[in-house]
């Protein structure tokens, strides 16, 4: 029994925030950029929040296009209309929603154009 409440005080330390629908949408959210993988015409970045009324989250934000000059550690500011990650059900399909909150850390993710992802230091 103690090994079982253990493990669940680990995972409800563990896991990430869960934000209410005013904290990630039509809000302008700074954070740092801690992972950042470029693909063709588009990106992807982790990025780890930092608004002091929000608790501390990772999200995954993915762009129309790119821009080559943010790098990893640069911050960043954008509209937030954060969406939590989720899967389709198919039977078989890979759980990415879990996947992501396991290894990753994110629970909520955003599509937008680069344009919209502002550089504002490092």
């Amino acid at each position: 029994m103690s090994a079982i409440a253990l493990g669940w005080l680990c995972a409800i330390v563990h896991s990430p925030a869960h934000l209410t629908d005013e904290q990630r949408k039509d809000k302008v959210l700074t954070g740092r950029v801690i992972g950042l993988d470029y693909t063709d015409f588009s990106m992807r970045m982790t990025i780890e929040v930092l608004n002091n009324d929000l608790p501390a989250c990772r999200v995954l934000i993915s762009t129309r296009g790119c821009n080559y000059l943010i790098r990893t550690g640069d911050l960043v500011a954008w509209q937030a209309s954060l969406d939590e990650v989720g899967h389709m059900g198919n039977p078989g399909e890979m759980d990415y929603a879990t996947y992501l909150l396991d290894n990753e850390g994110i629970r909520y993710q955003q599509h937008l154009p680069v344009k919209d992802v502002k550089v504002i230091g490092h």
